[in-house]
């Protein structure tokens, strides 16, 4: 059966006053801050597809530093953009190390940011596959350039017969850096989650003082409990000498 014409403008103009309605209600629903966070948990979902099942090599890597203003920072962070984006590379803004609170109402989703951090894939806008060793070389030399302790590389892995994608932590000298509190990691989420990494990149002394003491009297009531511990343990003392080192240095 055909639809007339006048009456498929008539379905159209009722679909589009339903989507404004639904947009009116989620104004009235959430908070400007709620809001935002909803707009990052969807690009954090989306980022979460094309690395664990797409398995899009990537870096994450920031060029903000401690000490500089904010307008400073956002300079430095374009021009380490633009170093990408001359290998026709793309990129997801991402919320940095420094998230503050989680939302009561959105308890997955993070309110402050204290650095801006930029996750790079090894795919142009077309969606095409690029060299990960030439993603792997602007990332070392951006650190370098832009004095970063650290950056993230993500690409798959062979292990035990099966592919996943093992994250991990580099020097910008493009080195593994093997600590206990540097990953691997074998999904993004382990890496967000990882209270040592972030603690040490954003140089928070007080907490890994606080995870240190408390993995050094915490009790194990099992083997693979004392394993955890000491791993634990080890990657607050490591951290803290980390954060030492590197005031000194």
């Amino acid at each position: 059966m055909k639809i007339k014409q006048e009456r498929l403008k008539e379905i159209i103009r009722e679909e589009i006053a339903k989507v404004h309605h639904n947009t009116s209600l989620m104004e009235d629903m959430f908070t400007e801050d709620e809001k935002q966070s909803l707009t990052e948990m969807a690009s954090l979902s989306r980022v979460k597809g094309r690395i664990e099942d797409e398995m899009v090599p990537f870096v994450m890597i920031s060029a903000f530093r401690g000490g500089l203003s904010r307008k400073e920072n956002l300079k430095r962070q374009k021009q380490l953009e633009a170093r990408f984006k001359a290998g026709d590379f793309t990129w997801n803004k991402m919320p940095g190390s420094g998230y503050v609170e989680k939302p009561e109402r959105i308890p997955l989703a993070y309110n402050e940011v204290k650095e801006n951090s930029i996750l790079v894939w090894a795919q142009n806008d077309k969606g095409e596959l690029l060299d990960p060793k030439l993603l792997f070389k602007l990332a070392s030399e951006g650190a370098r350039e832009f004095n970063q302790d650290s950056f993230i590389y993500g690409a798959p892995e062979e292990m035990a017969g099966d592919t996943s994608m093992g994250i991990r932590v580099y020097d910008q000298s493009g080195g593994l850096i093997k600590e206990p509190w540097a990953g691997p990691w074998y999904n993004i989420q382990q890496a967000a989650d990882d209270d040592f990494y972030w603690s040490v990149i954003g140089s928070k002394r007080t907490k890994l003082t606080e995870l240190e003491d408390k993995y050094s009297s915490m009790r194990a009531g099992s083997f693979m409990g004392a394993v955890k511990k000491d791993h634990y343990h080890k990657a607050a003392k490591s951290g803290l000498k980390w954060i030492d080192n590197k005031e000194q240095g």
